[in-house]
């Protein structure tokens, strides 16, 4: 519904106006820090003398990072986050109050965003009001465990330029009025929204484990690509100890689909990612005796077979 028309708008209105004022001034601490970390990894690549450096790799890889939020802060500014939860672990007299964004943010030592990928929001996706559970890393053991609890609510914000417009208490009964929202939307914005409407199964998809192969199906248009990368960003956030932005390759059909994915990736706060298309992998692991032909339209493939050929060809294509 219309935000000013929902009775907490007041409070959610006064939340957001803080939150947007806290991710602006951390803009210009960011920058701070890394104007600072630059000069420190610039002066250490000058006296390592190509040797291998401890410090320099780690004050790289921090680099790096605070780059990645630089990069995302504008975005976040824009729109912070597009959902509240409240939950109540059992045996646990704390609650969880959480709000759920692209950028996890952190002020005076508390979580102010949680960040999408966290596992504590996987009940965003996947739970309804009532009694719900999520698995966790459990501190102590290191194992995963599950956490099981009551979910007390479960809120949808729609947020345009820090700017509250819409919000949507959901039950199990609701419609997803959020979704059709966007949906009624420009293919742009359905985009920038995406990781407000993904669906139980596309969660699944994206959450998945890390050590197997996965194959996505679908029409033009249903999403494939989408799931793709916000997969490929739960993996950097949840692995990023292992699986590294910059040992990742991204292989596209052509240059414009490299350029569409280069626009997206930052919002969802990956940086770093190695991308190419497929002649220019070919390219690179093939001898250079071998030619690589340009890849043609299947109406100029077509006109160069023979009468015989293109006779067949439309035969099979009527069954």
């Amino acid at each position: 519904m219309e935000a000013k028309l929902h009775q907490a708008y007041d409070a959610e209105y006064s939340r957001l106006q803080s939150t947007v004022d806290i991710l602006e001034a951390d803009i210009d601490g960011t920058k701070a820090q890394y104007a600072e970390l630059k000069e420190t990894v610039d002066t250490l690549l000058r006296t390592s003398g190509g040797e291998y450096d401890h410090d320099l790799v780690s004050k790289s890889a921090l680099l790096q990072g605070v780059r990645c939020k630089l990069l995302a802060l504008p975005f976040a500014v824009k729109k912070p986050y597009f959902a509240r939860m409240q939950f109540q672990e059992d045996h646990w007299d704390q609650l969880d109050d959480i709000y759920i964004g692209r950028l996890g943010t952190f002020h005076d030592g508390q979580e102010l965003i949680v960040d999408w990928r966290a596992p504590i929001a996987n009940l965003y996706y996947n739970a309804q009001v009532g009694r719900a559970s999520f698995k966790a890393p459990d501190r102590i053991w290191g194992a995963w465990r599950d956490v099981h609890g009551e979910l007390l609510l479960k809120r949808q914000f729609v947020i345009e330029q820090s700017t509250l417009q819409q919000i949507f208490d959901r039950t199990i009964s609701v419609q997803d009025e959020l979704l059709q929202a966007v949906l009624e939307s420009g293919a742009d914005q359905r985009l920038k929204e995406v990781v407000a409407t993904i669906q139980a199964e596309q969660n699944d998809i994206i959450r998945a484990a890390k050590d197997q192969v996965l194959i996505v199906q679908g029409v033009a248009g249903s999403g494939k690509t989408t799931v793709a990368l916000h997969r490929l960003a739960y993996l950097i956030y949840t692995w990023q100890d292992v699986l590294p932005a910059d040992r990742i390759l991204i292989v596209g059909p052509n240059k414009l689909f490299l350029n569409y994915i280069s626009d997206v990736l930052p919002e969802l706060g990956v940086t770093e990612v190695n991308q190419t298309t497929f002649t220019e992998l070919a390219r690179r692991l093939l001898p250079p005796e071998i030619p690589i032909q340009p890849k043609l339209a299947p109406a100029t493939v077509l006109a160069e077979r023979s009468p015989e050929a293109r006779l067949i060809s439309f035969k099979c294509s009527l069954g």
